[in-house]
């Protein structure tokens, strides 16, 4: 059924490939093992998930202000894909 299957993976594949710090989303594991956020089991570059413990954010212009004002930052690198380092 569709309904247990996600990005050509089951839910048991992808929590197993998760588990074992692999991006379940692409095809092929293209993803590098380093873009694979170990405390929110997500793949940063696919799943475009936030991490505060990575100290990686991701989101649109309100988050950068958002970000801005609340840390101060001295300097902020925006990725591409409106990743926030």
């Amino acid at each position: 059924s569709n309904l247990w299957v996600t990005n050509a993976s089951c839910f048991e594949c992808e929590t197993r490939k998760r588990d074992a710090g692999e991006c379940p989303v692409s095809a092929r594991g293209k993803c590098p093992k380093r873009a694979f956020c170990p405390h929110e089991k997500k793949c940063i570059a696919c799943e475009r998930a936030s991490c505060e413990a990575c100290g990686i954010t991701c989101g649109d212009g309100d988050d950068v202000a958002s970000l801005i004002e609340s840390t101060r930052a001295r300097c902020v690198f925006l990725d591409f894909d409106r990743t926030l380092c």
